[in-house]
């Protein structure tokens, strides 16, 4: 059994207290390209010894795209499917069904900032850069671990695409050894952001470990293999 202390009406209550616009939010800002747009814990780029200062804030400018981006196409996944669930319970705990709409109204709000992100990147970087589509993750959908396993494929092919992006805005062609030194280095950093921290997180890992033995150890090992 589950032990937490969890409910739809304190989780609905301390939403409400925490309550934000994305008017508020955006407000006239732009983004400044002269900086940074994700920590080094995240974006993974200043022990790549092949790129200079200004190749390694491009390429970090580049993860900040990707990283909201990906996101976003998650949470377009997520939204219907807590629409759905609400719907369920449109005759039950009233409580629960107010929360899981408070809940998809975050997630709209949430979708709209990061589509807001990509627009002003788009606009203020210079040179296109590719990002993976809902196909590359579709067929895992339903099934945590496969989801690991397809998004960490997907995320393979999102380096090559960034990679291919810091050329096109260097104007530098890669050798094989430096492509190899960026390429190894991102795919450890993009498995942490998107796929290690939650799945070694202490309350996930708790949580797991009560809901199934065996799914705890399976997840483990995915988690060790990624690693």
């Amino acid at each position: 059994m589950l032990s937490h202390t969890y409910d739809y009406r304190s989780n609905l209550e301390a939403s409400q207290r925490v309550n934000w616009k994305l008017e508020d939010v955006i407000g006239g800002r732009t983004l400044d390209f002269g900086r940074p747009f994700l920590p080094e814990s995240l974006a993974g780029v200043n022990g790549i010894r092949c790129l200079s200062d200004g190749e390694k804030l491009k390429l970090n400018q580049i993860r900040g795209f990707t990283y909201l981006y990906l996101f976003g196409l998650v949470e377009e996944y997520i939204l219907p499917a807590v629409i759905e669930h609400a719907e369920g319970s449109a005759h039950g705990d009233d409580y629960e069904m107010r929360a899981l709409l408070r809940f998809a109204e975050e997630e709209a709000k949430h979708i709209q900032l990061f589509k807001w992100f990509v627009k002003e990147f788009e606009s203020g970087f210079g040179t296109p850069c590719g990002a993976i589509g809902p196909a590359k993750i579709e067929a895992g959908i339903d099934d945590y671990m496969d989801i690991g396993k397809l998004l960490d494929g997907g995320l393979q092919t999102q380096v090559r695409m960034d990679v291919e992006s810091l050329q096109t805005a260097t104007g530098r062609v890669f050798t094989p050894a430096e492509r190899e030194e960026i390429e190894r280095e991102q795919v450890r950093s993009y498995r942490w952001t998107f796929l290690l921290s939650g799945m070694t997180h202490p309350n996930f890992d708790r949580s797991l470990r009560e809901l199934s033995v065996d799914g705890h150890r399976r997840v483990g090992e995915l988690a060790r293999a990624i690693g």
